[in-house]
């Protein structure tokens, strides 16, 4: 009996705590909703994402010269923007360098990696 309980002790808060969403994710997730502009790029104002609370998004990459905005969805997870685009499947994550309801500058990877930080400005 004892070893019952011990064993319920351990394993029911796991089970609860596995269903709980990260607080910093849901306060990442209410600042990105919007629109954002680029502004660190050679198309500067011209190139920008908008971040719907549905978990969908819509952008619009100035540079590539397309005629219509492309969409996808995306999502926060320990701390990550996780984007996935619905002409690319695949799931693409964003490190954040700094974020405020009016700035942001994100990284693409989860390495290390060379690529460049990209600065917004929510409009």
């Amino acid at each position: 009996m004892m070893k019952r309980f011990l064993l319920l002790f351990f394993i029911l808060p796991l089970l609860f705590s596995g269903c709980k969403k990260d607080a910093s994710d849901e306060r990442i997730h209410d600042v990105l909703v919007g629109k954002w502009l680029v502004i660190s790029s050679g198309c500067n104002g011209s190139s920008w994402r908008e971040y719907k609370a549905d978990g969908t998004f819509d952008e619009f990459d100035g540079c590539l010269l397309l005629l219509r905005p492309s969409a996808g969805t995306w999502r926060i997870e320990n701390q990550w923007l996780i984007i996935k685009a619905k002409v690319f499947p695949i799931d693409v994550y964003y490190s954040f360098y700094y974020l405020s309801t009016t700035n942001m500058t994100i990284k693409r990877g989860k390495t290390d990696s060379d690529n460049p930080q990209v600065k917004y400005k929510k409009e």
